[in-house]
């Protein structure tokens, strides 16, 4: 006896192709868990038309991310970052003591960073027919989401909810710091181990205690430090120091650090936005 929600689409307003197929198994990929331990549902595909794309669906959209950025804080206050690049084996670690008197308990941040260029996604291995369904993912879904005891806490990471600040630290360098439809990211953590990470009365969002401004603290530092590795490595940023509490502050000082940028001219309206949009991205 199989449980679950089945779907069936009958009369549609058009007939289906092979594309249409394969952007719904992109789309879904998105929403599936990639840790298939950790996975409480699949999402299995049926059509008789086009048995290639048929079957389960695997979370493959968040395997073809350029960055994986990972930063985990004990109980003790120790922090590990680990940063890694699509297509280079080794990640590059770091380990960093937390302020003394923080109130949250442990909580891990997680980033899949993704470049919207098409000349940028073709280096990093995304097929370009894949370019379109990708930028709707990000578009719908890029941004920082909290989960407590794997349930999603309503109210944070909608895309039109900038509940870190991101795009105003994007601003201050938008050659390293991702914007909010760059990345999908998330804070997971376990309400047993932070008992002061509370809702508020209409349960919409999170009472901004001293756990919840740890919370955020922790999360902009490792935004800090994600830019600062991703910055070294594209050398658009000088080296920090290699250890210690030294690296998270000059990281915070780049990230804080704001810069004299003119706006750019708006040349919307006088081109179609089609060129127009891709020019803005690039």
């Amino acid at each position: 006896d199989v449980k679950g929600l089945r779907i069936i689409l009958e009369d549609l307003r058009h007939r289906w192709s092979e594309p249409d197929v394969h952007n719904l198994r992109q789309y879904i990929g998105s929403l599936v868990p990639p840790d298939k331990k950790a996975a409480k549902f699949s999402v299995d595909i049926r059509t008789d038309e086009f048995a290639d794309l048929a079957g389960i669906v695997d979370s493959d959209f968040l395997s073809k991310a350029v960055f994986k950025f990972e930063a985990v804080l004990s109980k003790t206050g120790d922090i590990k970052y680990k940063f890694k690049r699509k297509g280079i084996r080794k990640p590059i670690k770091r380990k960093v003591k937390f302020k003394k008197d923080f109130k949250c308990g442990p909580l891990r941040f997680t980033l899949h960073f993704y470049y919207r260029m098409k000349r940028k996604m073709k280096d990093f291995g995304i097929d370009i027919k894949d370019l379109v369904i990708f930028k709707q993912i990000l578009d719908d879904s890029g941004n920082i989401r909290i989960y407590r005891d794997g349930i999603r806490i309503s109210g944070f990471g909608n895309p039109d909810d900038d509940w870190v600040g991101l795009d105003a630290l994007s601003r201050n360098d938008p050659s390293v710091v991702p914007a909010r439809n760059q990345i999908i990211a998330s804070i997971r953590l376990s309400s047993d181990e932070n008992p002061e990470i509370t809702d508020t009365t209409t349960r919409e969002k999170l009472i901004k205690n001293k756990a919840f401004q740890d919370m955020l603290e922790f999360v902009r530092d490792s935004i800090a430090v994600f830019a600062q590795i991703r910055g070294e490595i594209e050398k658009k940023r000088k080296s920090a120091p290699k250890k210690g509490s030294k690296f998270v502050q000059k990281a915070r000082e780049n990230l804080m650090k704001a810069k004299d940028r003119r706006p750019l001219p708006d040349f919307g309206k006088a081109y179609p936005l089609i060129f127009y949009r891709g020019l803005e991205e690039e």
